[in-house]
């Protein structure tokens, strides 16, 4: 139910955004924004199917806690 709502939402977006800038003449504006849509037309499907995403707080403190071990103990505290 909730993926037709997605669905549907995305497409109103779509319709009312992409007709200006082809008007326009903003290809490249709509090239990123057809990026943009598509990922988040798939994180919200993802999200509205209740599959299991990983936090991305998880992969910056992966990241971070080597280095920070480093300083720690550069600084002796």
């Amino acid at each position: 139910m909730w993926l037709v709502v997605v669905i549907l939402f995305t497409a109103v977006i779509i319709w009312y955004e992409a007709p200006a800038l082809l008007k326009h003449g903003q290809f490249r504006e709509l090239a990123f924004f057809g990026i943009l849509m598509l990922i988040a037309f798939a994180l919200t499907a993802a999200q509205s199917l209740k599959v299991k995403m990983s936090n991305p707080l998880d992969a910056i403190v992966a990241l971070y806690s080597p280095l920070s071990r480093i300083i720690s103990a550069f600084t002796g505290s």
